[in-house]
């Protein structure tokens, strides 16, 4: 268990720690936004957020083949999908623009400076893309899988989930 929160927590850290490489480096001219170069704090952060990304990925999975059981009733796998592809999705499109753009594969006379350009079509594609996010979100966190006619003899009218084994045990499994 304890592998796996580990695993899940250090994104946080470093990317809380790839914010501050960005807050001190950015006004030395040192961050380089969307340029792929090593001599660029945007590089390193880019490559450590990568793998940082991965494994967080990789232990939530595993917390989650852990835990399916418990977790069945509230349609897990949906909700993770929808929230996780945002916030990692939106990275690794910035990445895939930063390469098209320092490649040439994507190119504007409005924006002189490449970093400019990443900049905007990120931008511009996260608004988009906002748009069909909030149409899943509206039916993968629906309110209808917490209605239910309520249980005569307890009153209660919300889903819950049984335990079946200690979490570690099901996290081995």
């Amino acid at each position: 268990y304890r592998r796996v929160k580990n695993g899940v927590v250090q994104y946080i850290v470093l990317k809380l720690l790839s914010a501050l490489a960005a807050f001190i480096l950015k006004p030395l001219q040192l961050w380089g936004e969307g340029k792929l170069t090593p001599s660029n704090g945007f590089f390193w952060a880019a490559m450590v957020t990568n793998f940082s990304q991965a494994w967080a990925i990789y232990c939530l999975i595993l917390f989650y083949k852990g835990l399916r059981t418990e977790l069945g009733p509230m349609n897990p796998l949906g909700k993770f999908l929808a929230v996780k592809s945002i916030v990692f999705f939106s990275f690794w499109q910035s990445l895939v623009i930063a390469v098209m753009v320092k490649f040439g594969l994507l190119s504007s006379t409005l924006y002189p400076v490449d970093s400019e350009l990443s900049a905007a079509t990120q931008d511009f594609l996260i608004c988009v893309e906002m748009l069909i996010f909030a149409v899943v979100h509206h039916y993968v966190f629906s309110y209808r899988e917490f209605l239910r006619n309520p249980d005569a003899s307890s009153g209660s009218d919300h889903v819950t989930a049984e335990p079946s084994g200690d979490f570690t045990s099901n996290l081995r499994a």
